[in-house]
């Protein structure tokens, strides 16, 4: 699917306008989602919820404010993430669309990664007569990884984060960082 090749360029690009326009109402939902909580949650919300998502709010947090958070609408937040790197390409950069197979607005790829077929599929949906990426499937596998990746490096999910949210945003945090604003 060429709006697939034009997405992965978009974050490469970190051209958040485009790759916003790539993306599901169901991805924007849960990017609005997140801005809501960076605005309001306090830690016993956040301790809800898994640790990928308390990644992705402490990085709002860290490259924004819960002002500029609060109203923010799924399209904004997707763009401003997209924008500071917290969604790049890295996912899927070694990623190839194989077989795409379509059930009326809805439609499933195998991934090929460096020409092998992955362990999963994408998924698109058209909306408007425009095809969009689905990616919540993508976070729900990245938020057993992320679990996974503090298991095995033998520390708390709070300092993965802690530690991601530097790599990605060049501050580290600390548990302050999911303090109610």
């Amino acid at each position: 699917m060429a709006m697939f090749d034009r997405y992965r360029r978009a974050l490469e690009q970190g051209d958040g306008a485009t790759a916003v326009e790539l993306i599901s109402d169901e991805t924007v939902d849960y990017y609005r989602t997140l801005a809501e909580l960076g605005a309001t949650a306090g830690p016993e919300r956040l301790g809800e919820l898994p640790a990928l998502d308390r990644y992705n709010v402490a990085v709002f947090r860290t490259i924004s404010t819960p002002a500029e958070l609060k109203g923010m609408s799924g399209r904004e937040a997707y763009v401003l993430g997209v924008e500071e790197g917290m969604v790049n390409s890295a996912a899927i950069a070694r990623h190839d669309i194989g077989e795409v197979t379509v059930q009326g607005d809805e439609a499933t790829a195998t991934v090929l990664r460096d020409g092998e077929k992955g362990p999963f599929e994408y998924e698109f949906a058209r909306s408007g007569g425009t095809w969009t990426i689905n990616m919540m499937p993508m976070v729900g596998r990245a938020r057993s990884a992320f679990a996974m990746m503090a298991e095995q490096q033998g520390m708390s999910e709070d300092e993965l984060i802690f530690r991601s949210v530097e790599t990605t945003t060049g501050t580290r945090p600390d548990e302050s960082i999911f303090n109610r604003p």
